[in-house]
C-alpha cells in the first residue's frame, strides 16, 4: 500500500488508459477552447466593425415664435429610417425621449412655457447615431385676438367678444376709463 491506496496491476493499466484518454480529452478541450476564443474574437471583431456608421443629424433647429408648439427640424441622414428626438424641460437635467418620427421635423405640441433643449439621433435598422448638438426652443406669445365690443343699446353693460387664438390657454380682459387712461384687469376667461 502506498499512501493508503492499494495498487494492483489491472487498476494501474486502467488508470494509465484513463490518463491517456484524459490527455486526449485535454487536447480536445484545448482545441475546443482555442476555437471558442477565435469565435469570440471574430464575433467581437464583427461587433466592433458593425458599430453604427450613421452620423448625427446636422442643421438642427428649434422654433421660438409659434404660440401652439415648438418645431424641431434637421437635415436627412443617409441610411436613417427614423429619428429620435429628446427634450429637456426648463430647470431640469433629465432628457425625455419623444415618440420617434420618420419626418425631418418634430412638432412638440406638449411643451409648456419656458425654454426647452432638444437633441436628435438618426436611427437605422440596427443602431442609432450619437445625439446631435443641443438646440433651444420656446413658444412665442399668442397673437392678439380680434376684439369686438357692443353695448347692444344698453347703458349699463358692454358685450365683449373675440376670436379664438391657437395656443392661447386663457384670455385676460383689461379696461381703461379713458382713451389715454391706465388699464386694469377686469376678468379672465378660458374661451
Amino acid at each position: 500500500m502506498v499512501g493508503g491506496i492499494r495498487q494492483c496491476p489491472r487498476a494501474t493499466r486502467r488508470l494509465r488508459g484513463e490518463q491517456r484518454l484524459g490527455e486526449q480529452g485535454a487536447r480536445e478541450r484545448r482545441v475546443s477552447l482555442l476555437v471558442g476564443v477565435i469565435l469570440i474574437g471574430l464575433v467581437t471583431g464583427l461587433a466592433a466593425s458593425a458599430a453604427c456608421d450613421l452620423t448625427p443629424p446636422s442643421n438642427v433647429r428649434a422654433s421660438t415664435n409659434r404660440a401652439d408648439r415648438i418645431v424641431v427640424s434637421w437635415q436627412a441622414v443617409a441610411g436613417a429610417t427614423e429619428y429620435r428626438v429628446e427634450r429637456r424641460a426648463p430647470s431640469t437635467t433629465v432628457w425625455e425621449q419623444l415618440p420617434p418620427t420618420a419626418n425631418l421635423f418634430y412638432d412638440d405640441l406638449t411643451a409648456g412655457c419656458g425654454t426647452y433643449r432638444y437633441r436628435v439621433s438618426a436611427c437605422g435598422r440596427t443602431c442609432c447615431s450619437d445625439a446631435s448638438r443641443i438646440v433651444s426652443g420656446s413658444k412665442g406669445a399668442p397673437a392678439a385676438p380680434v376684439i369686438q365690443a357692443a353695448d347692444g343699446g344698453s347703458t349699463s353693460c358692454v358685450l365683449i367678444t373675440w376670436n379664438a387664438v391657437p395656443g392661447a390657454a386663457r384670455y385676460e380682459v383689461y379696461r381703461a376709463r379713458s382713451e389715454r387712461g391706465s388699464y386694469s384687469r377686469i376678468g379672465t376667461a378660458t374661451s
